[in-house]
């Protein structure tokens, strides 16, 4: 019994072997989660530092301060105004000192569908004050966008994805594809702002999804 079990052994290694190959030749196949179809031959990481742009998506919710205003308290939004800049210049600042990926530009949610479109000679960059900057006319091969925002482990619904704009709380900073779709779990895809009991800063947030896109870029 003992000499069938050391002949089946070998065997059995080479299958689990073959399978492991396998896997790691495929580790890099991105899958589409909206539909859960496979999408070959994609690898977003490579596109990003090959020519892409990193464009990141700040959220200045004047949707909700006009109707703050509307409902008669003009000094609360501004109030609220005041606090979603600053929020904003945190997260800009911080993607300056820390992300070396790619070049990285800033954009107000209001452009979101033209990113979608890739029709980015008519997005409105930002420049590092936040300011309206016409001389910055990024030439990207290929683009990701990112945002502090709701991160999911896994996102596969539409649900999933709306969720990054329904005013949840910020845990993560999430990296997406064009369409803002968090990229598959693969691939580097979020920093979590709180690990444990520790709370990240915003740069160390940057810092930490730097890094991954790097280390999964070299490998």
């Amino acid at each position: 019994m003992i000499a069938m079990n050391c002949k089946i052994f070998p065997a059995v290694f080479s299958v689990f072997f073959w399978l492991l190959t396998i896997s790691a030749c495929n580790q890099r196949v991105a899958v589409n989660v909206a539909d859960g179809s496979v999408r070959p031959n994609i690898d977003y990481i490579a596109g990003l530092r090959n020519g892409g742009c990193l464009l990141v998506r700040l959220r200045n919710e004047e949707g909700r301060l006009a109707q703050m205003e509307e409902a008669g308290f003009p000094n609360r939004a501004e109030i609220e105004r005041r606090k979603i800049f600053a929020r904003n210049q945190s997260f800009a600042r911080a993607f300056i000192q820390e992300w070396t990926a790619s070049p990285v530009y800033f954009f107000y949610e209001q452009d979101s569908e033209k990113v979608q479109a890739e029709n980015l000679k008519n997005v409105t960059f930002l420049d590092e004050n936040l300011e309206a900057d016409a001389t910055l006319q990024p030439a990207c091969s290929a683009v990701l966008t990112a945002e502090f925002g709701f991160s999911v482990s896994k996102p596969s619904t539409e649900e999933d994805v709306n969720k990054l704009s329904e005013g949840l709380p910020l845990n993560a900073l999430v990296l997406m594809d064009n369409n803002f779709v968090q990229l598959p779990k693969n691939f580097p895809n979020r920093a979590r702002r709180y690990w444990v009991i520790m709370r990240r800063t915003d740069a160390e947030m940057v810092q930490r999804l730097n890094e991954a896109v790097l280390d999964f870029a070299s490998e």
